[in-house]
């Protein structure tokens, strides 16, 4: 296997991950009214402990995936570009 193969497959398995998770949060999202957008806002500058809503939750673990897919995909190019 050539070393630009395995880390293609990880990017692919990250950016379908990525997409899973934006239907899963488009679903959850969708039923969302304009007050309950505001509730949540609301419920994060009012929140006493560290505990994050749950719907904020999902959509910082969704940056993070997102961050994570950038890192990969620059290192993979970096890479790519030292083996050729």
């Amino acid at each position: 296997m050539d070393p630009v193969s395995q880390p293609d497959h990880k990017l692919y398995e990250k950016i379908l991950d990525i997409f899973l998770s934006l239907r899963d949060l488009r679903d959850q999202f969708q039923c969302y009214s304009a007050n309950d957008i505001k509730k949540l806002i609301a419920s994060k500058m009012k929140m006493k402990s560290l505990r994050e809503p749950a719907a904020l939750r999902e959509l910082y673990m969704l940056e993070t995936a997102i961050r994570n897919l950038r890192e990969s995909m620059e290192s993979a190019r970096d890479a790519y570009q030292s083996a050729a």
